[in-house]
Formats: structure tokens, C-alpha cells, sequence
């Protein structure tokens, strides 16, 4: 388990495409089995999906075109700041 939360750690500099990874692998109880087995490396990973998310949703909030991207931004900035909560759980999933 360990390889895994050093594997897990090298790819969370990447971006929301991993999250999806990462529920979509492992389940939305991953978080609780690493912070149970290694509370350290559960705190730098619980700290790195809260910074990918909060960037995504300011990346989608500075879109101010007339695109259909630009239009589907709001809702999926708020998808972005909802997301950590199925990874992390409520209690670990405030900003």
C-alpha cells in the first residue's frame, strides 16, 4: 500500500483528469484506507486534490467568452469545488 500512496503522489501534480482516475480505480474510499495506513502522505494527498481543485475552478471562472466552454464554466467550476468532498469526505474536504 505504501508503493501505491508514493505512486499516488508522484501523479497528483497533474490535474482533475487524475481524480477521476483515481475514484474511477480505486472507489471513493481510498482516501480512508490511506489516512488510516499512512496519516502523513493522507495529508499531503488531501492537500494537493484540495490545490488541483481550487485551481481548476479558477481556471474555469476566468473564462469570460462567448464559447460553449466558456458558458459550461460556472457549473463545472462549482462541480470542481464539490469534487474533493467525494474523494475526501465532508470532514476533510474544506478549503
Amino acid at each position: 500500500m505504501r508503493q501505491t500512496v508514493r505512486r499516488l503522489h508522484v501523479h497528483t501534480s497533474s490535474n482533475v483528469g487524475f481524480l477521476v482516475w483515481l475514484l474511477r480505480e480505486f472507489g471513493d474510499s481510498v482516501y480512508k484506507r490511506i489516512k488510516a495506513a499512512y496519516p502523513e502522505e493522507a495529508a499531503e494527498l488531501r492537500r494537493q486534490i484540495l490545490v488541483i481543485c481550487f485551481e481548476q475552478a479558477n481556471r474555469l471562472n476566468r473564462l469570460k467568452n462567448p464559447f460553449p466552454v466558456a458558458l459550461m464554466a460556472l457549473p463545472m467550476a462549482e462541480h470542481a469545488l464539490m469534487f474533493p468532498e467525494q474523494i475526501l469526505g465532508a470532514d476533510d474536504a474544506r478549503f
